[in-house]
């Protein structure tokens, strides 16, 4: 399930944070970790690439080196270094794909602010384009034990697609699943239709700790920034994959108001 982790790095403090988490994460699965830095190409960096590409690499062996004193005598994560060149999202998604990756592990601020976003310009166009699972690290959070995971889907239709990561995740640490509902749907949920259609779910994924929860508001942003505030789940997960609306619902769910205390991190699947 974990068994290789793509961390792209920037070299900024979130950047490293998500290295940090996928180095507990790597320790707990016996995972191998792969740091990667692209470095940008265009009009205004030709003949500093080579240049780029040495400070990168000595960059990154530093942190390599500082990792790796945080190694246990059972198990040190193997981390391995690469530095491409190209479009940021891009030169991730070609080589997480080629490479079997299990996940791109991601840093991000965590913070709402109306006039800025939280998730970066990159980092969202890995959540809409990446065929990986995307595990986006606020920069207050570190690794834990995940007991509780919540889930919503602005679109039931395509739910079954991305859900399977989910269960897999669920099953190794035997977690509770929340699927997230808008007030609205109480009462179509309680029908004898969709009840059977939620039992097969179910059966489908041969899990069974998986529940309904709904909301008292109808609007998914504010649900989900609701139940986090209540519930306090271990992981965030959100199988909505459209332009502007993706990045409302993390604008609303990170907000300014509980974003300085916030450890969760995001999951997002390909839909």
């Amino acid at each position: 399930m974990f068994e290789k982790l793509l961390v792209p790095t920037d070299f900024s403090a979130e950047s490293e944070n998500a290295l940090n988490y996928a180095y507990q994460l790597a320790k707990v699965h016996q995972a191998k970790i792969v740091l990667m830095h692209v470095c940008k190409t265009g009009m205004f960096s030709l003949g500093k690439s080579k240049e780029k590409e040495e400070l990168a690499k000595n960059k990154m062996k530093a942190l390599k080196e500082k990792f790796e004193t945080q190694g246990t005598k059972e198990y040190l994560p193997e981390l391995d270094i690469r530095v491409v060149h190209g479009r940021v999202a891009d030169e991730i998604i070609r080589y997480a794909t080629k490479n079997k990756i299990s996940f791109v592990i991601m840093g991000f601020k965590g913070e709402g602010h109306a006039k800025n976003s939280m998730v970066g310009r990159n980092t969202l166009e890995l959540i809409l384009r990446s065929p990986v699972p995307v595990l986006s690290i606020p920069q207050n959070s570190s690794y834990r034990t995940i007991h509780k995971i919540v889930y919503t889907n602005h679109n039931a239709r395509t739910e079954n697609t991305n859900f399977n990561t989910i269960v897999k995740i669920a099953e190794h640490y035997q977690a509770e699943v929340v699927i997230l509902r808008p007030k609205s749907k109480k009462n179509e949920d309680n029908s004898d239709t969709s009840k059977t259609i939620f039992s097969h779910k179910r059966n489908i994924f041969k899990y069974q700790n998986i529940h309904k929860y709904y909301s008292e508001s109808d609007d998914l942003g504010s649900a989900m920034q609701l139940y986090v505030k209540d519930e306090s789940p271990d992981l965030i997960s959100l199988g909505i994959h459209e332009d502007g609306f993706f990045e409302r619902m993390v604008r609303q769910t990170y907000s300014q108001d509980i974003a300085p205390n916030y450890s969760i991190p995001l999951l997002s699947t390909s839909l």
